[in-house]
């Protein structure tokens, strides 16, 4: 991993996090993997099968196993943006809260897309009650709602689409 490409998301980069999360174009996101495996059976599983370094023992003895700043690196094939909103949902509950609270579209698709893909339940469910508030399947709540200028909804349909979300479609 070359360093002078590597950028910390200071939010998502606790001190005393035991593990590293690179998304696309080297972001990077130390946290913890008691909680991502507390929480997503996916990460459960990535992180069971993985060998990582012991603190007893050297850097070169876990041969294959990336570290940097003495953790062990996972290299996620998701979007920095998506991973940042996932991620972001997922240690700081005040970011992504229930609605009625407002959010963005793209922290919505982030968080439906990556709560999907890890299989996060209660983040996947709260970003499709969102989508559904922000996307009503009346058109008359829609035209109340939306007026003549519609958020995005062709994004609402390729995340409805893309998260097996088909009472949105």
């Amino acid at each position: 991993m070359d360093a002078s490409t590597l950028e910390r998301v200071d939010a998502l980069w606790f001190p005393d996090g035991n593990i590293i999360l690179s998304a696309h174009g080297g972001v990077l996101f130390r946290v913890f993997r008691g909680i991502l495996a507390a929480r997503s059976p996916v990460f459960a599983d990535m992180l069971a099968s993985l060998a990582f370094p012991q603190p007893a023992r050297s850097v070169e003895a876990d041969a294959g196993v990336e570290t940097l700043d003495g953790c062990p690196v996972l290299h996620l094939d998701d979007s920095a943006a998506d991973a940042m909103y996932f991620l972001k949902a997922l240690f700081d509950y005040e970011f992504f809260a229930p609605y009625p609270a407002r959010t963005d579209f793209d922290a919505i698709h982030g968080v439906l897309r990556l709560g999907t893909k890890y299989r996060v339940e209660p983040l996947r469910r709260r970003a499709l009650r969102h989508l559904a508030s922000a996307h009503p399947m009346r058109l008359g709540v829609w035209d109340r709602l939306c007026g003549a200028s519609p958020s995005s909804p062709a994004g609402a349909v390729a995340a409805s689409a893309a998260s097996s979300a088909s009472s949105l479609l």
